[in-house]
């Protein structure tokens, strides 16, 4: 991944559009909501990014960069089971937002307009899960044929795609009812689903960090 740097005026005014986004939504955030979180003046998003629409882009990719760190350092392992680091990297995904808690679900929701409104963001977006995508499936074409049977580069794809799907619903759902789901009983569903559908048994026992109240 390769590290977006801010100046430190520039991530000030990033910070403040992502916390009027998480508060107000994406139409609901303005320059003028923007700055005054900052106490600047507003032509300093002209100044600093040329403009609000470079500034949600800048924004968008520092999120999303956040998210990539956390979802690198829960990854991390030295298990070369390809079915373990499988379910380390399926669990990280989920994990990695969230620790983020509320916040990243009300940032979530208001990027969503803003990548239906923003080819650039969009393209942003599509490199992004496919790099998830890409990090499931590097683990389920290394399943041994004993596993399952040994899947091809392009069935692995499709496999990984929908193991993603499965993480990227059973979390949405848990972020928008947490008395309805625990962190633990999603990622159970979603090792049970993927296991089955790659024909391969994972645990399910592992638990999770409390997410921010944020």
């Amino acid at each position: 991944m390769v590290k977006y740097r801010l100046t430190k005026e520039q991530q000030k005014l990033v910070y403040a559009t992502l916390n009027c986004l998480a508060e107000h939504g994406y139409h609901g955030t303005t320059i003028r909501r923007i700055t005054a979180n900052i106490g600047t003046n507003v032509s300093m998003v002209q100044y600093h990014f040329g403009g609000k629409a470079n500034l949600m882009r800048s924004s968008y990719r520092h999120f999303r960069q956040i998210t990539q760190e956390n979802y690198g350092s829960l990854a991390a392992t030295t298990d070369p089971d390809p079915v373990r680091q499988l379910e380390t990297r399926a669990r990280a995904i989920f994990n990695s937002r969230a620790l983020m808690g509320r916040k990243m679900t009300r940032l979530w929701i208001s990027f969503l307009d803003l990548v239906n409104a923003d080819p650039e963001t969009a393209a942003m977006r599509t490199e992004i899960y496919q790099y998830y995508v890409g990090e499931l499936a590097d683990c389920i074409n290394r399943i041994p044929a004993g596993q399952g049977g040994k899947p091809s580069s392009a069935e692995a794809h499709r496999l990984a795609v929908g193991a993603y799907s499965v993480i990227d619903g059973l979390w949405l759902e848990h972020a928008l009812n947490p008395s309805g789901m625990s962190p633990d009983e999603a990622m159970e569903i979603a090792m049970e689903l993927i296991g089955a559908r790659i024909d391969v048994s994972i645990s399910s026992g592992h638990s999770h960090p409390a997410p921010a109240e944020t």
